[in-house]
């Protein structure tokens, strides 16, 4: 993220920084707010992970699915921006582009961890439920 906003802050075109193109600062904004997602749920899954590890059983897997899903259309988004120097083999955005694929892979089938933080949502608000009903 942080290589492309440079890049299109110095890139100049017509004479203005491409980064002042819509085509180009809104996919950029989107990309940001993607990064800073992922960011704060994995900070916030980590924090219950450590602390409260039985309240938010379903956090790690929903940032795993979020960012597999979210980080290779960033990364595919940086490289765009880079244009044609994007995907040469000396940019390190094409290196996070390989990175943003393949983690995913090493992380397992990501439909199974769709599937299991289904569950675990599912038993909880059928708990809740339940315990509801109960209170009544």
């Amino acid at each position: 993220m942080r290589i492309a906003a440079e890049f299109a802050k110095t890139r100049y075109t017509l004479g203005v920084p491409i980064s002042s193109l819509q085509g180009i600062s809104h996919p950029l904004a989107n990309m940001a707010v993607v990064v800073e997602g992922g960011r704060a749920l994995a900070r916030k899954a980590a924090w219950f992970l450590e602390n409260e590890p039985d309240v938010r059983p379903e956090l790690p897997g929903a940032v795993f699915v979020f960012m597999a899903e979210d980080a290779p259309r960033a990364a595919t988004m940086a490289v765009q921006v880079q244009g044609g120097l994007g995907v040469s083999t000396e940019a390190a955005a094409s290196s996070y582009l390989v990175r943003a694929r393949g983690w995913p892979l090493a992380g397992g089938d990501l439909s199974d961890t769709t599937r299991h933080v289904a569950r675990v949502v599912a038993q909880k608000r059928s708990a809740s439920a339940d315990a509801a009903l109960a209170a009544v």
